[in-house]
């Protein structure tokens, strides 16, 4: 019983985070195109530099919410995950359950790293690159800078979103598991147990 509930919540997670990630990575572009379909005009940027960017300003203002989002939704299912990656080695038995579980682990840290990295690190960078690229609009040259670092931090969060749903698809399709230690599921749950009034009909 315990193995399916951690089974049912493994997965639950898993799709979740698979979903809610894929999901982000399709709609940002789109976003992108919709908004900037629009006559839009933004009070608090008042900078003549800026008055053909509005739209593309408006946009990335809902994509930077989308992401902080994501990143609350990514934080709950990465700390309900790893707990439910431990008890799953209580049932582990054989070598090809270790090597699965393994596996599991190893994609689940390396997705991780790269999603603490992205949300502790990156987006805070490519935020504060664009605000400087907004007030300094009127200063060409800071302006220029600003914006260049803004773009490769925009392009390395793009190239990390990529990684992630890589990774997590990866770890789907590595998380087949094969049945578990009997001994664990319950009484008369394991291969090759024979009901007790079966055996008691074979006896002469």
């Amino acid at each position: 019983m315990i193995y399916q509930v951690v089974q049912i919540l493994y997965w639950l997670v898993l799709s979740i985070w698979v979903g809610g990630t894929i999901f982000l990575v399709l709609a940002a572009p789109v976003v992108f195109r919709v908004v900037r379909q629009r006559e839009v005009r933004l009070p608090e940027v008042t900078s003549k530099a800026l008055r053909d960017e509005h739209q593309t300003l408006l946009a990335g203002d809902i994509v930077a919410a989308m992401l902080g989002r994501l990143g609350q939704v990514q934080m709950v299912c990465m700390g309900v995950m790893l707990p439910l990656l431990i008890v799953s080695a209580l049932f582990a038995a054989g070598t090809l359950q270790w090597v699965m579980l393994g596996e599991k682990s190893a994609l689940y840290a390396v997705t991780v790293a790269v999603v603490l990295y992205d949300r502790w690190k990156r987006f805070p960078m490519t935020l504060k690159a664009r605000q400087r690229y907004i007030e300094q609009a009127d200063e060409a040259e800071l302006a220029q800078q600003a914006k260049a670092e803004f773009e490769a931090s925009h392009r390395a969060g793009e190239r990390a979103y990529q990684l992630v749903v890589f990774l997590l698809l990866l770890l789907v399709l590595v998380s087949a598991n094969p049945e578990p230690r009997s001994s664990w599921i319950g009484q008369g749950g394991g291969q090759g147990s024979a009901p007790a009034g079966a055996q008691s009909q074979e006896k002469p």
